[in-house]
Order: structure tokens, then sequence, then C-alpha cells
């Protein structure tokens, strides 16, 4: 798969900007685009940046980079001046430009400022990587597994090429603090032949001794002069209020696929046949601008169809297109298509509206099972159990005490960490319909750690950009 169809997955938020930006998207193989990133650079254009401006010529997609002796970009140092093809592998590295800074969903971020923030409050360098996925560290042997609250990010480097603990990343004020510096550790690519195939983590990868780092999440991304900060976009957050579950299972999804009939997406507790226990059921409605995305279902070739758009409002031309087949098991991944929303009985489902103009119908819904103990694939350390009635919906959500997911990714991009807790008591859909054993194993006995309750909605009409809980 493209390196920007992986990223088509991970769908950008668009940051406040309004200057161009080259981004350099990095790969995990080292002789092609394919595959997950494990960072993007972006380098504002037109401003001097340690020695080199970069432009974007749109009308010949190319890149122009000029290189001077000093790092002020004086004109009298300029050594050499030349040009690159957008959206050309190069190894492992596409380029390509952008209107806006990105920081992709399900990443962190590091945003550098200039020494001026009265003349310039835009970062002009940023590197981004990927969170909860072990992936290539960008020097051969060695791994990453990045994770992220809304008060660090903790980074764990594992060396796979010896057994023993040691300092993987030299240590610096920079690196230990969180604080200052570029952080440009991984620019450029790797060439050469150390290494073949996919490099992309596995779960032995990110296993067994390593060496972690934790950096300070900023609260905004206001311009520090001559600083550094670092942001965290676990998920895309369309309701504040959202649960709990929805915003973890938002990590998996954000890439959509339907007609005016809906694209289902059902996630699996393990596994790549999609033979095993469901842990959740995400349905996003076709021919919809939905997070920059218009997906459709054409039912006579049984494929899904979506096309990518730069503006949120889909009225340009597509910059990317991608088409997979229907009832497509793709790791623990089930895509389909449906007429209807599905509303399966003994569960309890979240409906996102638009602005209720072109469609009165949510564009996208969460469903999950009530009165049954369940745990993400992904994140393995939680346990929700949930009811529902005429007014309230409830969650409990318990400690497993297991660690998060072991990183694996499945052909998506999209990550899909193995289960390894109790399977008897899940829930399965069955031809449109939801059971779960009456049991409840440990994992869901004692005290909770967080309840949550939201109310249920008195009625399902569309009330703009709104969201709604609906017990089925």
């Amino acid at each position: 798969m493209n390196i920007y169809l992986t990223i088509l997955f991970l769908i950008n938020i668009i940051l406040y900007v309004n200057s161009d930006y080259v981004a350099y998207y990095s790969g995990e193989y080292f002789d092609s685009c394919d595959g997950v990133y494990y960072s993007i650079e972006q380098i504002q254009t037109g401003v001097c940046y340690y020695g080199s401006i970069q432009t974007c010529d749109y009308q010949n997609s190319v890149i122009n980079i000029q290189s001077f002796s000093d790092n002020e970009c004086n004109p009298t140092t300029l050594i050499r001046s030349w040009n690159i093809e957008m959206n050309q592998c190069n190894y492992s590295t596409i380029a390509n430009c952008s209107i806006d800074l990105l920081t992709p969903s399900s990443s962190y971020s590091v945003l550098t400022y200039s020494n001026n923030c009265q003349s310039e409050k835009l970062p002009l360098y940023t590197i981004t990587y990927p969170l909860n996925i072990c992936t290539f560290h960008g020097m051969p042997g060695y791994f990453t597994y990045n994770t992220c609250n809304s008060t660090y990010i903790t980074s764990s480097v594992y060396n796979t090429q010896t057994s023993t603990s040691k300092t993987i990343i030299p240590k610096t004020d920079n690196l230990n603090t969180g604080t200052g510096g570029s952080f440009s550790s991984f620019s450029g690519y790797i060439s050469g032949g150390s290494l073949s195939g996919s490099i992309s983590g596995s779960s032995d990868s990110c296993q067994g001794r390593h060496q972690s780092y934790y950096y300070p999440v900023d609260d905004d991304s206001q311009c520090i002069e001559n600083d550094s900060i670092y942001i965290c976009t676990p998920f895309i957050i369309i309701n504040q209020e959202s649960n709990m579950k929805y915003t973890i299972i938002c990590l998996l999804l954000i890439l959509s696929i339907v007609n005016s009939d809906y694209v289902s997406y059902t996630y699996y507790s393990s596994g790549d046949e999609c033979d095993s226990q469901v842990v959740g059921l995400i349905q996003i409605l076709t021919d919809q601008c939905v997070n920059n995305q218009i997906i459709t279902c054409d039912y006579s070739s049984e494929v899904i169809t979506y096309d990518e758009y730069q503006d949120s409002q889909c009225q340009t031309k597509p910059i990317h297109s991608l088409s997979i087949p229907m009832n497509n098991c793709n790791g623990s991944i089930l895509f389909s298509c449906s007429p209807q929303l599905l509303s399966p009985p003994n569960t309890y489902s979240n409906w996102q509206f638009g602005g209720c103009v072109n469609t009165k119908s949510p564009l996208l819904t969460t469903t999950y099972p009530t009165n049954t103990c369940f745990v993400f694939p992904t994140l393995q350390q939680y346990a929700i159990y949930a009811t529902c009635n005429s007014t309230t919906v409830a969650e409990s959500v318990y400690s497993t005490g297991q660690s998060s997911g072991t990183g694996q990714s499945s052909g998506t991009g999209q990550s899909s960490g193995s289960f390894s807790g109790s399977s008897s008591n899940f829930f399965r859909i069955s031809e449109n319909q939801i059971s779960s054993d009456s049991s409840t194993p440990s994992y869901c006995e004692g005290e909770s750690g967080l309840v949550q309750t939201f109310p249920v909605a008195t009625s399902t009409d569309c009330v703009p950009e709104t969201s709604i809980f609906v017990c089925n």
C-alpha cells in the first residue's frame, strides 16, 4: 500500500496555519514507499531554515531547494539550487507540498519556532511520529513505540540486536527534558540494503528491555521564540464529552468509506481472518464529506471507494483515491456496506451529526455491547462494562493489569495490537445482531477506576453538529 494511502487511514487534522509546507514522508522500507510512515518532516516554504530555503512550484510539480554556506541564507553564500519532483518515491521518502501544516491523528509532533514570534508565528519545522504502533526507529535494529496522554509523551526505543539494557538515544538536555532543539535526528532517509523487506515493528520488535524518554505535552501551539513544543494528537475530537470507548476507537478508525448507504467497520478481537469475537462496530455515511473524505459503495463491482480532499468541504479535486473490495477482512477489521444504519439489539451507540443541511442522517456512529465485559485489542489495559436504559448510558472502566497493545499493524496501516485476555465473554455480530454472555469475567469485578454516564437521547432527529447516545 502506498505510503500516502497509509497516512490517509490516519486522516490529517489541520492546524491553524496559512503558509505552505514541504512535507517529507519517511516509510518503513529502505527501497520503496510502501507501508506505514515512521516520521513526517515539514518545513515552511520561503523561509531560511538551517541554511536552506525550500519553495513549492505547483505548476511544474517540483520542490526547489536552495542550499547556502551560512545558516542565515545570505544570497551571496548560495552553494547550489536543485529541484525534486513532488509525490515521487526516493528510496523510502516521498516529498510533497501542502498549504497547511498537517498533524495526522494518532501521532505526536515537535514544533520548532523561529527566534522572532512577532514576524513569524508559525512553526518553521515540524517532525511527527506515530503513536501506539511499533515502528522503525530510523537506524537498523532499532524500533520505537510511542504513547501519549494529556501530560506526557512516552517514547520507548528497543534494540533488537542486543539483549542488554542501555541508552540508545544519546542523552542530551533537549532529549531528556523534551524542550528546545529541532529534534531532527530522523531527518532524511537511509539508503542501501543493510535491511530488506518490511521493517515495521512486530510484537517481538517492541518487547523486552528498552530505553524510555518522556516529553511534557504543551497546552497549546502558540509560538515560543527559539524553542520547540510537543503536541499530542491521539484522536479526532468530534465531541469533547464523547465517551472513553468512542475516543479510543477513533484511534483505529479515522478512515471513512460508504454510499448514502453506510460503510461498516467490524472490529474483531484478534487474528487475521475476522472469525473471532467482535469488539466494535463503526458505520459511516456514504456520499457525504466526512473528515475531508467522500466514500461510496459500488455494489455492482463490489468495491468500496473513497476520495480524500485537501479542503474540509471536499470541493476541490481529490488528492488521493483508493478502492478496496467489499466484505474484505484486513487484519482484524471487516469492511462492508449496508443500505441502512444498523442498530443491533443489546447495544448502545454514539451518533455524530453534521450540519443537517445535505442530510439529516448521522454521519458516523459507533456501537458497543451492553451487559458484557470487553477489552480493546489495542488497549489491553482497559476493560469496559456498560449498561443502558431509557434515560442513561453508564460505562465502568476497569484495569486489566495487562500492558498496552503490541503494536502490530494491519495492512490498512491501522493499529491492531494482539489480544491476550479471555475471549469467551466477548460479544459477536451475527446477521446484524449482537449477543453476549451473561457472565462477567474477572476484569470487570471489584471497584472500577472510572464511571461515566451519558444521557440517552429522547429524539434521534438531526441536531446540527451534535453527538447523541442511543440505547438499542
